[in-house]
């Protein structure tokens, strides 16, 4: 079972949490469900916070989506024999959105991305051609 689907799937429950938990996106959010949607506001202050709490959320479930395809990819790799882990080139993408991510919002859990990337590249550290690299 791959630990990086897992652990981002993981991070998405962390980051819907997180959503819900903090005044400033929960408000809005609550808005949202009460009031029937986002545009159901004329305030562009109102319906600018409601955006932004709707892709917060959004992204939430779209990191929760990636990390359970990781792991079904993992099972399906193991089935055929061949190595479990994300590929090396999900590490890569996973280091430049979270290094990006966390360069244009350093307060953010970019950095939990980054660390994520990081620890694919690391797992496929010295494989030199293996199918890892695939």
């Amino acid at each position: 079972m791959s630990l990086t689907g897992n652990i981002f799937f993981a991070t998405g429950v962390l980051h819907n949490t997180v959503g819900i938990l903090v005044p400033e996106l929960a408000e809005p959010l609550w808005r949202i469900i009460a009031d029937g949607g986002i545009v159901a506001t004329e305030d562009i202050h109102e319906h600018y916070a409601r955006a932004a709490t709707f892709w917060f959320q959004f992204a939430g479930f779209a990191m929760m989506m990636q990390g359970y395809h990781v792991r079904h990819m993992a099972l399906e790799m193991k089935k055929q024999g061949l190595d479990e882990e994300a590929p090396i080139w999900f590490g890569w993408a996973m280091l430049a959105l979270g290094g990006v991510g966390a360069y244009c919002m350093p307060i953010s859990g970019f950095h939990l991305v980054y660390l994520q990337g990081l620890r694919v590249l690391w797992i496929h550290h010295g494989s030199k051609g293996s199918i890892k690299e695939a």
